[in-house]
């Protein structure tokens, strides 16, 4: 009788796991691939951030400063300017007068013993103004520009009848404006022309021309006064009293709804930028009452 040969098998008996190599081969294909999708991510947006920090990379594009304005021995009342671009190129400039970079930062407008003077900073170019009477007491950084670098202007005195002027200039239309004002000197150096920030106006410190008893004008009142851009006095108040003997700092507020003041003496330390310090006239409301 043939015998039975009965197979038994572990129950708890297990194959060993393998792992094909075609499996091994599509798991490093996924990482490699989502990897090098990330990197990919990664480089455009580097790429596009530092193309966003050189996008200056033109003098027509850049902008300038004003990097050094120091006086000039050989030539009292000037100064030579030296000017940096956002990308390094620098311009001097030499037996300044008055000077005043523009609110965009490309051009610069100066006077000279020549007369005035409208530079285009990338190009260099010079466009020559002239002026309907001889000045003095052109002196510093005096120039303003309005917000749309379109417009400056500037506190002068007329030689020929000693008259004081303020000289208002179109860039665009190249005209020269002039208009005589009482404008107040404080140590023979005459107070900025101030642009208001959205509209054209302009703010500036006069005396009282009708106080002539007091025949110093410096000891006069001292008037905030407002002209539109045609020379027009719109609006004006007293800031400081006559015979007193204080200096004055003026300004816009932000939206130009304000005249701001206070009043100085000469051991006050405190600059322009300390708001709580001044004093806040609103101008418009004022001319409606």
């Amino acid at each position: 009788m043939a015998e039975r040969l009965t197979l038994k098998l572990d129950p708890l008996e297990k194959k060993p796991r393998r792992f094909s190599l075609m499996g091994i081969t599509i798991a490093t294909f996924v990482i490699f691939t989502v990897g090098l999708f990330l990197a990919g991510i990664y480089f455009t947006n580097f790429v596009s951030r530092l193309e966003s920090q050189l996008k200056v990379t033109t003098i027509t594009q850049a902008t300038w400063t004003i990097n050094e304005a120091t006086m000039n021995l050989e030539k009292p009342g000037t100064r030579n300017l030296k000017l940096v671009s956002s990308i390094g190129n620098i311009r001097n400039y030499n037996n300044i007068r008055a000077y005043g970079l523009s609110r965009d930062g490309k051009k610069l407008a100066v006077t000279t013993g020549d007369g005035l003077e409208v530079i285009t900073l990338a190009s260099n170019d010079s466009l020559k103004l002239s002026l309907p009477f001889a000045i003095t007491g052109d002196a510093g950084e005096l120039i303003n520009w309005d917000n749309s670098s379109k417009y400056f202007a500037f506190p002068v005195l007329n030689n020929s009848d000693q008259q004081s002027n303020i000289i208002l200039v179109d860039t665009q239309k190249e005209e020269v404006r002039t208009w005589n004002a009482p404008l107040h000197a404080n140590q023979g150096a005459f107070y900025p022309v101030l642009f208001h920030p959205l509209r054209e106006l302009l703010l500036t410190v006069n005396y009282d021309d009708t106080e002539t008893a007091l025949a110093d004008t410096s000891a006069r009142s001292l008037m905030l006064t407002i002209y539109t851009k045609q020379g027009e006095k719109i609006w004006e108040k007293v800031a400081r009293p006559a015979k007193d003997t204080r200096g004055i700092l003026f300004k816009w507020d932000e939206t130009g709804t304000y005249v701001e003041y206070r009043l100085t003496n000469a051991t006050d330390t405190n600059g322009i930028e300390k708001d709580y310090l001044f004093s806040k006239l609103a101008w418009e409301t004022e001319m409606m009452e």
